[in-house]
Formats: structure tokens, sequence, C-alpha cells
């Protein structure tokens, strides 16, 4: 999911408190791999402009989470049969050789064309004020859709980055239930999904 979505909900506090969130683009990093200083992990790398209220909130009161969600497909499903997940942990500035971010700003527009002239590294930009940062998930909270039928609970950062799910979007996985399927392909999201699975025959 993480892999294949492109919105989050960017969740902060604002001055007096109260919790505020917003709709922010991204990119999961599976989807760039190679470049320095960014761990190519599943996590998400976002930009954000220095004044809009998610970046001040964060800067000014350090608390951030994310909310990804698997949006339905077909107009006769239910949205609340659709994977999501609160996604916990620390957001940090990427600094980036001018190589690497000209490569991020190529990925990050094969998802968002439309972001282009708002990007860090962007030629010709319309605004200046924008940066890289990677949202480093330790822990998150998922919702598979209806609790009789799916995994609700919680889910530690170790297995969200573990090593055979992470890494290259078409990195073959060789975790558990290789033996059936020894060349299965998966990504950070496939292999998070069989995780669930298996989390759901064991309970």
């Amino acid at each position: 999911m993480v892999d294949k979505e492109s919105l989050v909900h960017f969740n902060t506090l604002n001055p007096d408190g109260t919790p505020v969130s917003f709709v922010e683009y991204y990119i999961s990093s599976d989807l760039c791999p190679g470049l320095q200083n960014v761990t190519n992990n599943g996590n998400p790398i976002l930009f954000l402009s220095t004044m809009s209220s998610s970046y001040q909130n964060w800067d000014e009161r350090g608390a951030v989470s994310l909310s990804v969600e698997s949006y339905k497909k077909h107009p006769f499903e239910s949205a609340l049969s659709k994977p999501r997940a609160t996604l916990f942990g620390d957001l940090r500035k990427l600094h980036l050789s001018p190589h690497d971010e000209h490569r991020l700003v190529r990925c990050f527009t094969h998802k968002h064309p439309d972001a282009y002239h708002w990007l860090p590294g962007s030629k010709n930009p319309t605004v200046n004020d924008t940066l890289w940062v990677e949202f480093d998930v330790k822990h998150l909270y998922f919702i598979g859709g209806f609790g009789d039928r799916s995994y609700i609970g919680n889910i530690s950062g170790p297995d969200y980055h573990h090593k055979h799910g992470c890494g290259h979007r078409n990195r073959v996985f060789d975790g558990p239930g290789a033996l059936d399927n020894p060349r299965k392909e998966v990504s950070s999201w496939g292999y998070l999904m069989d995780m669930v699975t298996r989390l759901v025959t064991m309970y």
C-alpha cells in the first residue's frame, strides 16, 4: 500500500494543541533505490514547503504521524473494507548531492508529474522554499479492513523494514513462505501483507 499509494495525511499539532491533518504528496523510498543518505526500506519521502502548516507545526512541536489508505477502485467497494495504516516515527531533512536530487526529482515526478515546479532541485521552480524529508517508520497501527476477516493491530518497525521485504521494489523474496514460491517478487507492502496473512493464520 505504501508503495502503491501516493498521498498521505500529515498529522501534527497546532499551536493550541489541537490535532490537524493535511494531505501531502509522497513516494516510497523503495521507488528510488541507491540514493545516498536515504534508507531504501519503504520509508515515505515527501517534500514540504517551509511556509506550510504541516512543516511549521512539525518544526515547532516535533510531533508528527502519517496516515495512508488504499483507495477503493470500484464504485461498489466499501472504503471501510480497504487497508489503511497510521505510521509513527521521526521526520528528518534530507541533504542530497545535485546528482541524487536530480534522480529523486525524476522518481517523484513519475508518480506526481504536476509537482515538478514545486520540488527542490527542479528547474525554473515556482516556489523556492521546499525541502525533502524522509519519515523513518518506527511502528504502525494497521487496519486491514473489516475486523472479522482482516488483521487489525500494531506492527513493529523492524517487521515493516524487514530486509527481505524492503529495499528494491523488485527484490526477490526469500523469507518465510519462499518455499511455496521461491521466485516471488514483492515490494515492502507485499511483504507486509504476507506477514499480516501469517499473523491472521497464527491467531
